[in-house]
């Protein structure tokens, strides 16, 4: 058997992002009634994942059926799976002779190209199939890839790329929605009714970022990943509220034939107002596996400190886990389902804002609707559960908070996409103050190097 060769995108990526599906019922041969019911036990072998039962059933059909697509297709897709790749080339060989413009197919032959170490041939393949019509996360996908391959040779690879955008924030300070609130008075022993200090402002917002990625290839299958990126936030008329991210992480990558593992250390250095604010560091283990060819899961943990510079009362210790899961959908693009669980715990004992544990819920979808046109949707659930009592409201704090996010996406180039979008938030509490509602419009340029 030959030895397998893994390729970061690849392997889960590409086929999480591949949904273009055999056209098999346009030049299926009619089967018999017997045939029929052996060609069902041997799908169910392969859907099982009990390959060479499968291979076995597909081959013996296809002595007799030398021409039919659907038995070429899991002929060949047993034989990858076994490691046969001669014979998986041959089945989609057979398969594109009639229908040269099966883009499934031909991305099947390149991969198994690649397993083979057949470069120049799965580069050939995959040039073909970016000449076809594909949505675009599948057109990004198959240039990556083809980038990929002509850097193959290479120990090392450098890539970068800009964003700039243009944001109006309906309520910079998070304001709360009301502007009187009552909260309890030890000395006086009950309740005062007093005003928020803050009141609802607007403005625009200025951003931009800029990331640089350098891998290097330890082995074929274990790649060094470091990325280092720069985020400038500057708000009109509000200079103390500008941002400043300077952010660095370094992780070995391992691949495999279905997941990839790795461990990262990342490190955060922010600015509030030109002035040093914060420096955290945090440990970050995960792991992706591909379930099926449209399923993919990611799950992580993020373990470390975050610092103040300004007020070390407020340093935390964070402790999260995250666990997400794309599907995509032949007709309604590629969703995704994010779920995260943490706690941040104070390192010293002198407030009763620190430590909480939180909850997230993600559900996101990025779908073509048009031509080089991507509507994203999303929608954002956070609890969060505060330990301490607060002395001013004499409970302890629970926040819920949800954000519903909708934008489009234009692809001017393979370089360029330019993006327009919006975000409604709305923060429930049980103590006023930290109530707020807001909106955020957003227009920007992404441009990759």
């Amino acid at each position: 058997m030959i030895k397998k060769i893994y390729l970061p995108i690849l392997t889960a990526s590409l086929l999480l992002l591949n949904p273009l599906l055999a056209q098999s019922q346009k030049s299926k041969i009619a089967l018999s009634n017997s045939v029929k019911e052996e060609y069902t036990q041997a799908l169910s072998y392969f859907k099982a994942k009990e390959y060479q039962k499968s291979y076995d059933a597909f081959d013996a059909l296809f002595q007799d059926n030398l021409d039919h697509v659907l038995i070429n297709y899991y002929l060949g897709r047993s034989a990858f799976e076994l490691g046969q790749y001669e014979f998986a080339i041959s089945a989609y060989d057979r398969i594109l002779i009639q229908d040269s413009s099966n883009n499934r197919v031909r991305l099947e032959l390149a991969q198994s190209y690649l397993q083979m170490g057949l470069w120049a041939q799965a580069l050939e393949e995959f040039n073909t199939v970016s000449q076809g019509k594909l949505p675009v996360h599948i057109r990004q996908r198959v240039e990556k890839t083809i980038a990929l391959l002509k850097n193959k040779q290479k120990k090392s690879q450098f890539s970068t790329y800009a964003m700039a955008s243009l944001i109006y924030d309906s309520n910079i300070n998070n304001a709360a929605i009301i502007g009187n609130f009552d909260i309890y008075s030890p000395d006086l022993r009950r309740d005062l009714t007093v005003s928020s200090a803050d009141s609802e402002e607007s403005t625009m917002i200025y951003q931009t970022v800029l990331n640089f990625n350098y891998k290097y290839k330890l082995e074929d299958d274990i790649i060094w990943d470091n990325n280092a990126s720069f985020m400038n936030m500057v708000y009109d008329d509000y200079k103390d509220k500008n941002i400043q991210v300077y952010s660095f992480s370094s992780r070995p990558t391992f691949y495999n034939k279905k997941n990839k593992s790795s461990i990262g250390l990342l490190v955060d250095r922010v600015f509030l107002g030109s002035k040093p604010y914060q420096l955290n560091y945090y440990i970050n283990p995960d792991y992706t596996e591909s379930i099926t060819e449209n399923l993919l899961n990611t799950m992580s943990l993020k373990l470390g400190r975050i610092n103040y510079r300004d007020n070390s009362t407020k340093d935390a210790k964070v402790f999260e886990y995250s666990n997400i899961l794309k599907y995509l959908s032949d007709d309604y693009g590629l969703f995704t389902f994010g779920f995260t669980s943490g706690k941040e715990i104070e390192v010293m004992s002198e407030r009763t804002d620190i430590t909480y544990n939180y909850y997230n819920i993600y559900l996101g979808n990025s779908t073509e609707v048009f031509t080089n046109y991507t509507l994203l949707t999303s929608f954002n659930y956070k609890g969060s559960n505060y330990r301490d009592i607060d002395v001013n409201f004499q409970s302890t704090r629970q926040d819920r908070k949800k954000d519903f996010s909708v934008s489009l996406e234009k692809q001017i180039s393979n370089n360029v996409v330019l993006n327009v979008g919006s975000t409604i938030t709305e923060r429930k509490s049980n103590h006023e103050s930290s109530n707020f509602d807001k909106y955020v419009i957003k227009a920007g340029m992404f441009v990759s190097f």
